[in-house]
């Protein structure tokens, strides 16, 4: 395949076991070429005079930890994909190769090995990817004003985001699902999504995924009060998530997720081709040949799925949100 037309890619994997550091080297040594570094600082100084395509890092190792270390290397090695992996559900850290090292990938101990290498595939492609993105011309057009969307009754978290966003982008605030998935359904222009993680008792992850599919630039900041360490590796998984931050946010915390987000929704609109790859890195493949029924069907079997997270809320309240959304979303893929 690609292997046959461009040199190996560079795999860089750190972990202070070496008998994992063993078992990674024989797993991709096939098809990589395999750097292998015993702690964080053996690592920094390994990228000091080699560049690489993927770090792979174990999260807990003596000094340095796995998110610290993947923070340096998007500093060092900005095109470098990075991938955590780890046998703990650190939040704190989880949070950390989010916010900070925007980690492509989490993986959890023991790892398949076929879910390694597809992983690790996938990995490699996204650095072709953004390899391409790096030469696209800088004096282009400019874009149609970005919109943010933001789906959140709390009155702190909608002042923040309107002042943060009053020089730059048109906040469209919505309360509901149903609200959201209509401004969606009328407006083309919005590239950030704001919203906390559970809407009206209804976990979005779903939701947030339908979107990815349909709307592969779309760039989500995620805030919640509440979650645990699994629903954040599935978001991360899942692509589903470019930012997450517990509540309550600092609004200068908050205005730098903004702005990170809106700069790689830009840059990802000026360069379709890395916005599909994410689309594709989501199991969608929307080829010439796609069945947009089967995509449809399969997007409102998603929606069907949903169920409320609280028994006390009224019943009728979901049933008449999944019914609209169906709705909304069929329009949608009919376009």
């Amino acid at each position: 395949m690609t292997n046959k037309m461009k040199p190996k890619a560079r795999i860089l994997c750190v972990d202070d076991d070496p008998s994992i550091l063993r078992a990674l080297t024989w797993v991709l040594e096939k098809d990589y070429l395999i750097s292998t570094a015993g702690n964080g600082d053996e690592a920094l100084e390994l990228m000091k005079t080699n560049d690489f395509d993927v770090v792979i890092s174990d999260q807990r190792m003596p000094g340095m930890m796995g998110a610290d270390l993947l923070y340096k290397v998007r500093q060092i090695q900005p095109r470098a994909v990075r991938i955590l992996v780890t046998g703990y559900s650190d939040m704190e850290a989880i949070l950390d190769s989010i916010n900070k090292g925007e980690i492509f990938r989490y993986i959890k101990k023991p790892w398949n090995i076929t879910d390694l290498k597809n992983t690790v595939a996938e990995a490699v492609e996204l650095f072709h990817q953004t390899a391409a993105e790096d030469i696209v011309a800088i004096e282009q057009e400019p874009l149609a004003e970005t919109m943010i969307l933001l789906i959140d009754n709390d009155p702190e978290v909608i002042r923040l985001v309107k002042e943060i966003a009053l020089d730059s982008s048109r906040v469209i605030q919505a309360t509901t699902i149903t609200q959201a998935m209509s401004a969606l359904d009328q407006s083309e222009n919005i590239g950030v999504l704001v919203t906390d993680l559970h809407v009206e008792g209804v976990d979005v992850s779903l939701l947030l995924k339908i979107l990815k599919s349909r709307i592969p630039e779309l760039m989500t900041v995620v805030l919640s009060s509440r979650s645990d360490s699994q629903d954040v590796i599935n978001l991360i998984n899942q692509s589903l998530v470019y930012r997450f931050v517990f509540k309550p946010v600092r609004k200068g915390v908050l205005n730098l997720l903004i702005q990170s987000a809106l700069e790689k929704y830009h840059s990802l609109k000026r360069n379709p081709e890395a916005a599909e790859q994410r689309r594709q890195g989501q199991g969608v493949n929307p080829s010439a040949a796609e069945d947009h029924q089967a995509v449809a069907q399969q997007n409102l079997e998603l929606i069907g799925s949903m169920q409320p997270l609280s028994q006390s809320a009224p019943a009728d309240i979901p049933k008449t949100v999944f019914q609209r959304l169906s709705s909304v979303f069929s329009r949608l893929l009919r376009s």
